[in-house]
């Protein structure tokens, strides 16, 4: 530690100390603070006389190290914090796009529905991806279904979530309300299949994929599973049809209900 001098600091400050009594103190540098700043931080004490006792020194030291003590503790616990976060972000994210993987989605959805908060899931499957995959090899692939990630995560609205279920299986998470109309929830579908079916250049050749989307809503009594299993059954009938995107059967029921209640 060293001896410093209210001289040493700014009129304001030195102002301040000498109008307290305060003539001289002690300082020492007790580490650098994780986050927020590079600068050092310091321990300083002010004392109301010149002298420097030796009981004095022998207390500060004490306390200088206790403090470098609890600085570095708190640093660790920091470091531990944010390697937890970094572990529960890769647990519950895809490790290729960065989306919310299976784990996560049925986490928020099963969070969405026991809070009674009627949730609308876009189940988008890439239409032709096979065919990239099979003429571009698997990096043509994973090209593809990162360059779709990120155009369906820029196309996220307030209150959703985009997640990868696995292969070329994307959801979409939206709430819905009693406004909510079954032509809006086709606009929806509509705008995520053409995003995702925009052209992806690939090494210098434009591949395109297309998108067929189901439709279903679970205002809380269906269970996520089940969601799920209505949307991929309306997906497939969109595959098999003209359209982009077919809506579940049991969709304008549902709106219904909600618009009753």
């Amino acid at each position: 530690q060293e001896v410093t001098s209210i001289s040493n600091h700014s009129v304001t400050h030195g102002e301040i100390l000498r109008l307290g009594g305060f003539q001289s103190g002690y300082s020492v540098p007790i580490g650098f603070p994780r986050r927020a700043s590079t600068k050092q931080s310091v321990l300083r004490a002010w004392q109301r006389h010149t002298s420097t006792p030796t009981e004095d020194r022998q207390g500060f030291d004490l306390l200088a190290r206790h403090a470098r003590d609890a600085y570095a503790a708190l640093n660790l616990l920091h470091e531990a914090q944010a390697h937890a976060d970094q572990l529960l972000h890769e647990v519950r994210h895809d490790g290729l796009t960065g989306l919310a993987n299976r784990a996560y989605i049925m986490e928020d959805l099963a969070l969405r529905l026991a809070d009674r908060r009627p949730t609308a899931l876009f189940f988008v499957d890439l239409d032709g991806f096979k065919q990239i995959n099979d003429t571009m090899g698997h990096r043509g692939g994973d090209e593809v279904l990162m360059t779709v990630a990120d155009r369906l995560s820029e196309a996220q609205r307030d209150g959703e979530l985009v997640g990868r279920l696995g292969g070329d299986e994307f959801v979409v998470l939206s709430p819905v309300t009693s406004r909510t109309s079954l032509e809006a929830l086709k606009e929806r579908g509509e705008r995520l299949a053409q995003v995702a079916g925009q052209p992806i250049e690939i090494g210098g050749i434009y591949a395109r994929v297309g998108a067929s989307i189901g439709v279903a809503i679970d205002d809380g009594r269906l269970g996520p599973d089940h969601l799920i299993s209505l949307a991929d059954t309306a997906m497939y009938e969109a595959k098999r049809g003209d359209a982009s995107i077919e809506v579940s059967d049991k969709v304008s029921a549902a709106l219904n209900e909600m618009r009753a209640v």
